[in-house]
């Protein structure tokens, strides 16, 4: 296996600028589990939610889906790369529970050539 694996924190909150949680520093996930959620299958993998969503969107355009939020059509959570300033959007950082992505990229012990170059790309990528 190769060492190119990194965990990442993921969790911003996407919330609408004029939403009562945009305020805040931190959100904990108990605190808006009822909330309205957008779920994105297709931009998260997860195909099953313990609480239902207000909106499904099928779609793979994440600009779409923080328009869907900035219009205030509900909540996503996304990865803080993803959580750059949009208008009309805030990132609000989620508390607990903490989450990670992790990202692996396995190769031969000593890949070369454009299989070398790919793995130095995902490292810094996954390191950044």
């Amino acid at each position: 296996a190769g060492d190119g694996g990194g965990v990442k924190p993921v969790g911003l909150d996407r919330v609408a600028v004029g939403h009562p949680l945009a305020r805040r520093a931190r959100i904990d996930l108990d605190i808006v589990i009822d909330a309205p959620w957008i779920d994105s299958p297709a931009l998260t993998g997860a195909h099953e939610r313990s609480a239902p969503a207000s909106l499904r969107y099928d779609g793979s355009d994440v600009s779409t889906l923080v328009a869907l939020v900035a219009a205030g059509l509900g909540l996503a959570l996304l990865p803080r790369s993803v959580c750059a300033a949009t208008a009309g959007i805030v990132g609000v950082p989620l508390g607990a529970p903490s989450l990670v992505h992790r990202t692996e990229l396995l190769t031969l012990r000593n890949p070369s050539g454009a299989a070398a170059r790919l793995a130095a790309c995902v490292r810094a990528r996954a390191l950044s």
